[in-house]
């Protein structure tokens, strides 16, 4: 048999955690932020928010189910574009261009747009420029070189 869980009172009341509280709130003090870019702004980076399959710059570019997002050393992000069967690279201008995969389902191993991937699910990228795709649907883990 569990022993019943013993009661805690609360010795000094809701008037207490109120008139602590209003002290802690009276002795923040607000700091300007020193720069624009520490202030936490969400902006769009590439993408319509429109599916679609659109090599482009910025929000002229779209996808179809993001799903897994990595960076280079040189600060170019790669996309596995699932429902477009793609894997994307976006440069630190914004400029959206296929680097893998012909757009139709499959498991094809090629040379840029002449390989195919089944619902690209996760990337990852590595010190020697290489890029490693989850293709989730043909359970495989693709390489993508940068050659």
């Amino acid at each position: 048999m569990n022993a019943p869980i013993p009661r805690t009172r609360r010795p000094h009341g809701l008037r207490h955690v109120v008139s602590v509280f209003a002290v802690a709130v009276a002795s923040v003090v607000v700091m300007p932020l020193a720069s624009p870019a520490a202030s936490g702004d969400v902006s769009t980076f590439a993408g319509s928010g429109m599916a679609g399959s659109t090599n482009g710059t910025g929000t002229a570019a779209s996808f179809n189910g993001v799903v897994g997002v990595a960076a280079d050393a040189a600060g170019n992000v790669y996309v596995a574009d699932e429902l477009n069967h793609l894997i994307r690279k976006i440069t630190p201008a914004g400029i959206v261009t296929t680097l893998a995969g012909s757009g139709n389902p499959g498991s094809t191993n090629a040379t840029g747009t002449a390989a195919s991937f089944n619902q690209p699910f996760g990337v990852a990228t590595d010190a020697s420029g290489n890029v490693y795709v989850a293709d989730s649907v043909n359970n495989l883990i693709r390489k993508i070189t940068p050659a």
